[in-house]
């Protein structure tokens, strides 16, 4: 029985959702900026009488140039996300098709014809009998299954 399609499609699921969430994780320069602009918006708060307006306005630029510093950061980090999302799909798409091609004519497993009696001919397809479950409902099961159990394995953004 050629279960370890099911186990292969799970697999591929945590390692694409894991690339894409370490792609999505901030780098250690974007986090020392976040730190760097928290810190002078706190001394920049020390700075209220008029005496002091120069010494604040100059932080006040240093603020927003860091700002922009950690935006250019994330946008570079979108992109890297954005590329490495479309890989996997890629890779995702290719490796079921395979699968596809090497299980077309082989049930991956039989349970009770009674068990999937409402959509018995979705889970047959291609033309299997009343109870087989067949390699694309299989690897469509699996993968939006493992999918939904990854979620809950990574932290949320």
């Amino acid at each position: 029985m050629p279960v370890e399609v099911l186990l292969l499609v799970a697999a591929l699921e945590l390692v694409c959702a894991v690339a894409l969430y370490v792609m999505g994780r901030p780098i250690k320069a974007e986090l020392e900026l976040k730190a760097s602009i928290r810190e002078k918006k706190i001394e920049m708060r020390q700075y209220t009488t008029p005496a002091l307006f120069v010494a604040k306005a100059k932080l006040e630029r240093q603020v927003i140039k860091l700002d922009k510093d950690v935006l250019e950061l994330q946008v570079a980090r979108s992109r890297r996300r954005g590329t490495c999302s479309t890989v996997t799909t890629r890779i995702k798409y290719a490796l079921f098709l395979a699968l596809v091609a090497m299980y077309w004519s082989m049930p991956l497993f039989e349970l009770p014809a009674s068990g999937l009696w409402p959509l018995s001919w979705f889970f047959g397809f291609p033309g299997h009998q009343a109870g087989s479950v067949g390699v694309v409902a299989g690897v469509l099961v699996a993968s939006q299954g493992s999918s939904r159990f990854v979620g809950l394995l990574l932290p949320a953004k």
